[in-house]
C-alpha cells in the first residue's frame, strides 16, 4: 500500500447526549484530512444532529441506523463508508492523538503487512498506564484465548477489504458480535497486528450520566445464548485455541445461573467441580441482586 491510507472511523451511538461529543471530538482530532467520523444514530431519543452542531462543516456525517442495533449500525457504516481503513470507536470512549498515524504506518511499512489489528487502551480511572494484553507484534493463535479475546472497543482496525472478504457483522447476536468476528478472522489467512501504542481511553469515569453500556443492559439469558450460538457455529476452531472451550464454557455456565436456570448451567458444567462451584456462586448472586 503504497499511497497514504484513509481512514473511516464509525461510531454508533444510541443516548449518550454528555459522552457523544467528547467522542466525536476526539475521532476529528485524531485523524487527517480524506478521512472521515461516522456517526450511526441506533434510535437515540435526541438525535444526534443535535448535540454535534459545533462540528458542522468538519468530516464528521452523521446517519440513522434504524434503531435495530450496534452490529447493524456499525454494518451501516461499513457499507457507507470510503476510506481504506475502517476503525471503530464507542460512543463513551475517545480516540488518542496519534493512533491513526501508528496503523497508517503499520500498513504501509510492515512485512508481511497486517490487514487488521487491536491496541492497548487507557481505562476510565487509569490515565498513566496501559491496559495490555499482548505484546507488541503480529497477531497469532497460540496466544491464550483470554489474550486474543479483545473487542470492537480495543483499538479495533481492518482494511476494508477484510469485510468484503469474510463478511459484515452477525446482527443475529444481540452482545459479543465482536467475538464472533474475532474467530472468523482468526480462522482466515489475514495476518493481524496488536499495538503496545495506546489507541483508545475507554469507558470514561462520566459514562454513567448516559445509557449504561449494552453489556450491562442485556439479559443474562440472552448472553447465554449468544456464547452458545458463537461456540455452535466456531466448535472445530475453538477447539484448537488455547482455553477456548473452557472460556465459552464457563461463560455459558455462568450467565445461565445469572438467569435462574440453574438445572441448565450444572448440565453445562458436565460435573467439573470448578464450574459448578461458577454455577452455584452466580445462581446464589442473580437471586440475592433481584431481590434488591
Amino acid at each position: 500500500m503504497s499511497e497514504q491510507a484513509h481512514f473511516s472511523v464509525i461510531i454508533p451511538t444510541r443516548d449518550r447526549p454528555r459522552l457523544l461529543p467528547q467522542c466525536v471530538a476526539s475521532a476529528l482530532a485524531a485523524t487527517c484530512d480524506g478521512d472521515e467520523v461516522i456517526v450511526i444514530d441506533d434510535g437515540s431519543q435526541i438525535p444526534p444532529a443535535s448535540l454535534l452542531r459545533q462540528f458542522e462543516g468538519s468530516r464528521l456525517r452523521i446517519i440513522s441506523g434504524e434503531g435495530k442495533g450496534a452490529a447493524h449500525a456499525r454494518n451501516i457504516g461499513i457499507k457507507r463508508s470510503h476510506g481504506d481503513i475502517v476503525m471503530f470507536l464507542d460512543d463513551d470512549d475517545e480516540m488518542l492523538p496519534g493512533y491513526r498515524n501508528h496503523v497508517s504506518a503499520l500498513v504501509k511499512d510492515v512485512v508481511p503487512r497486517p490487514l487488521f489489528g487491536y491496541s492497548s487502551v487507557y481505562k476510565a480511572g487509569d490515565a498513566d498506564r496501559a491496559s495490555a494484553q499482548l505484546p507488541e507484534g503480529y497477531f497469532h493463535n497460540n496466544y491464550p484465548f483470554t489474550s486474543l479475546l479483545n473487542a470492537f472497543s480495543m483499538g479495533f482496525w481492518a482494511h476494508r477489504t477484510v469485510f468484503e472478504n469474510l463478511g459484515l457483522i452477525d446482527e443475529t447476536l444481540v452482545t459479543n458480535e465482536d467475538t464472533e468476528f474475532l474467530l472468523r478472522l482468526l480462522a482466515s489467512d489475514y495476518i493481524g497486528w496488536y499495538s503496545g501504542v495506546p489507541g483508545v481511553r475507554v469507558g470514561r469515569a462520566d459514562a454513567k450520566a448516559d445509557l449504561a453500556s449494552l453489556t450491562h443492559r442485556t439479559p443474562a439469558a440472552t448472553r447465554a445464548e449468544a456464547f452458545s450460538a458463537i461456540l455452535a457455529t466456531h466448535s472445530e476452531l475453538i477447539g484448537t485455541l488455547d482455553g477456548g472451550q473452557r472460556y465459552f464454557r464457563q461463560r455459558i455456565v455462568k450467565y445461565l445461573a445469572r438467569a435462574g436456570r440453574l438445572q441448565d448451567a450444572l448440565t453445562t458444567a458436565e460435573r467439573r467441580p470448578g464450574d459448578m462451584m461458577l454455577a452455584i456462586g452466580e445462581f446464589v448472586s442473580g437471586r440475592v441482586r433481584s431481590r434488591r
